[in-house]
């Protein structure tokens, strides 16, 4: 393969663009390759856990990069590439496809060296025409890659894809298209971390743990709680879209925007929420989450009786029996979850919505991981998030993804490409060391209006 020019514009498609934030952005797509593991690598199944199973979802993400002075990215097709087929020596089973273990009725992956999606790509803006990268701009989708075709096959779609667009300036993008089923965020970093040190031509230090089956459920299964967190799926097997067929989450018109809170606006909500002294303590993570609950239940004005439900995402690594180590390369999440009527939420002090957070999460311990494996082998499961009411919220701030360095420098900006569903929220780092945060939500405008003005109302 002979890497084109970002200045040639001959081949590929051209794609216009139709984001807010400037015109004629195009993207060109010169070749998309498949990749293999560099080195001959072990065939075999890789079994995925009940949770697992859960989030048969893509996530895309991308990473950009400004122009080196002191070094061209004229050579960062083919130097990403090479990384590419090395990392997935290691991490091969991210090259293989999804099959169904027939005895089982479930989801395994094949490690079968079919190839991860490496997709080649330029344009003819620089990295300053893209505006603020805080904004959430529809163009940006063109900067990750695509699935081959418009009906490509759960078992036949790639597991992993990437896209390299150079730009005219010399500044570049890396965006990435994962089946969250791979991997968690802390995994997801340590694959990237190692995908950047090949790249710069360093020995990889850590290596993943592939072996799930620490998280098998129990036999027979025993579960010991009710999991509100989940909706029962009768064992349907996902159909590619991270849910079953008739939970629709997909909102009207929306938009989406990053909202930045600073370090000294979640210090003054936390001296709120512990002013009546009802609490002892609260965390950024904590209190951030509380607010937002309230913020978004006025603003979407619910009847008072309306029962609201909040899931939120939290690592069960450390409370586990060893601990499960950093290495091990899975999904290690599970949903607390916390109800409250409408007005309970909006009403009450700050301080009643922390508390409500801190009971659920408090919840979250080995017993309860086992309980919902268990519960989950019995029923089958997906996220339960059914109507406007009911919200996930993952955070995403302790990723050190703005530290992931191809060798050009470290990334001015990471994150999704765009907005996700109104359901769903991201607390994600400015990119700064200012302690400050940044909420990715999706609101129809005027309850976007709404929200802003009580988020903003400290």
């Amino acid at each position: 393969m002979t890497y084109c020019n970002p200045d040639e514009v001959e081949a590929g498609t051209a794609v216009p663009e139709n984001g807010p934030s400037f015109n004629n952005f195009t993207v060109v797509v010169h070749a998309m390759k498949v990749v293999q593991p560099a080195e001959v690598t072990k065939e075999e199944t890789i079994y995925l856990t009940n949770i697992d199973q859960m989030l048969v979802v893509p996530v895309e993400s991308f990473f950009v990069y400004l122009p080196n002075s002191k070094k061209s990215s004229e050579s960062v097709f083919w130097v990403l590439e090479d990384a590419l087929a090395k990392v997935l020596v290691p991490y091969h089973f991210m090259a293989g496809r999804f099959e169904v273990n027939t005895e089982e009725g479930r989801l395994q992956v094949k490690c079968n060296r079919a190839g991860v999606g490496f997709v080649v790509a330029s344009s003819e803006q620089t990295i300053e025409d893209l505006g603020d990268l805080k904004l959430m701009n529809p163009g940006f989708r063109k900067l990750v890659p695509s699935p081959p075709g418009d009906n490509v096959s759960l078992f036949d779609d790639f597991l992993l894809m990437v896209q390299v667009t150079r730009f005219r300036c010399g500044g570049f993008t890396v965006g990435f298209r994962m089946s969250h089923s791979l991997c968690d965020g802390t995994s997801s970093a340590q694959f990237f971390r190692s995908f950047c040190k090949l790249a710069r031509g360093a020995p990889l230090t850590e290596f993943p743990d592939l072996d799930r089956t620490i998280l098998k459920p129990r036999d027979p299964p025993a579960p010991e709680f009710n999991h509100p967190e989940c909706f029962r799926s009768g064992g349907v097997i996902p159909n590619g879209a991270g849910t079953v067929d008739n939970i629709d989450i997909v909102a009207p018109q929306y938009i989406t925007k990053h909202i930045p809170m600073s370090l000294m606006e979640i210090q003054t909500l936390k001296t709120i929420a512990m002013a009546d002294g009802s609490i002892k303590r609260c965390s950024s993570f904590e209190v951030t989450i509380a607010h937002f609950w309230q913020a978004r239940t006025r603003s979407l004005e619910f009847a008072p009786d309306e029962l609201t439900n909040l899931l939120i995402a939290v690592d069960f690594r450390a409370k586990m029996h060893p601990p499960i180590q950093p290495t091990f390369c899975g999904n290690t999440i599970i949903s607390a979850h916390v109800s409250a009527l409408a007005s309970e939420v909006a009403h009450n002090p700050l301080s009643y919505c922390v508390a409500k957070i801190q009971e659920a999460v408090a919840r979250i311990d080995e017993r309860y991981v086992r309980s919902a494996l268990d519960w989950l082998q019995l029923h089958g499961g997906v996220p339960a998030i059914g109507s406007a009411k009911d919200m996930l919220v993952s955070a995403w701030w302790k990723f050190p993804f703005y530290e992931h360095d191809f060798g050009w420098g470290k990334p001015v900006h990471s994150g999704p490409p765009s907005g996700s569903t109104p359901q769903f929220a991201l607390i994600v780092s400015n990119g700064t060391e200012d302690g400050g945060l940044l909420l990715l939500v999706s609101f129809q405008p005027h309850e976007m209006v709404k929200f802003e003005r009580y988020l903003k109302d400290i």
